[in-house]
């Protein structure tokens, strides 16, 4: 068995050419004869795009019957040469939340038959986040302070998600993932500044809830340029001055 795969993803429709087993006698479709659609969010499409073999020595006119709502097929009636082949696509739209299923019956004039059944899920996800904005302690330049938020899929169905974070001074633990329904997970930030003074920082989720596909988390803190302890691979810069030694200072050899 071979199956080749074409997933075109476009906004949120999802567009999928399969070649895999075939059904039907005569006429033959070139696919399983049990298809089920990836998790399609609701008031979204997918679609699959089925090769249709007219094994029979002669013209045919295939009639396709017996999909309805949220299931559709692009024609209901495709010609075929003798021993050809044709397409046709079969997609689903779901405009509710729950799981679907229909079958296709499919008929050649001369001779030939088969069946596909039809199944999916009409989804939709909901991300939530735990907080809205982050506040740190002040710390010294070069130190560290880390500090946590939860994102949860609150919806049905697969969120994934994409943790957006443009400061090198600050570092995400999570930088993407996928939450199943009621899942969630803690994204550690750790900020260590090497520059002194106030930051007010957006990390940015990108997700595919369709409803909140972008969501804003603001990181508050400061720093400031007082020097204790082990220095190692610390930078100093013109624009911290002046710096206090707030303690002793170590630099440990091979710095």
């Amino acid at each position: 068995i071979t199956m080749k795969a074409l997933i075109t993803v476009i906004s949120l429709v999802f567009c999928v050419s399969i070649n895999a087993q075939t059904t039907g006698v005569g006429v033959i479709a070139q696919i399983d004869p049990e298809y089920n659609f990836n998790e399609t969010v609701v008031d979204s499409t997918s679609s699959v795009t089925i090769t249709i073999s007219n094994s029979v020595n002669s013209f045919q006119t295939i009639a396709f019957s017996g999909l309805s709502g949220p299931f559709s097929i692009s024609d209901d009636e495709l010609n075929v040469l003798a021993n050809g082949d044709g397409e046709i696509t079969v997609f689903f739209s779901p405009q509710e939340l729950g799981v679907f299923s229909d079958t296709l019956f499919f008929t050649g004039n001369v001779f030939g038959s088969g069946s596909i059944v039809f199944s999916g899920e009409g989804t939709l996800v909901s991300i939530s986040v735990s907080s809205n904005s982050i506040e740190l302690p002040t710390i010294p330049v070069g130190q560290q302070v880390s500090s946590s938020f939860i994102i949860s899929n609150t919806g049905t169905g697969s969120l994934t998600f994409v943790v957006v974070n443009n400061n090198s001074d600050i570092v995400s633990t999570v930088l993407d993932s996928i939450l199943l329904a009621g899942e969630e997970t803690t994204v550690f930030l750790t900020y260590t500044p090497q520059l002194s003074g106030d930051i007010n920082l957006p990390i940015q989720i990108i997700s595919n809830d369709p409803n909140n596909p972008f969501v804003s988390i603001v990181v508050i803190g400061s720093a400031v340029s007082q020097i204790e302890g082990n220095v190692c691979d610390l930078s100093f810069f013109p624009s911290n001055n002046p710096y206090t030694f707030t303690n002793n200072v170590t630099v440990p050899e091979g710095c």
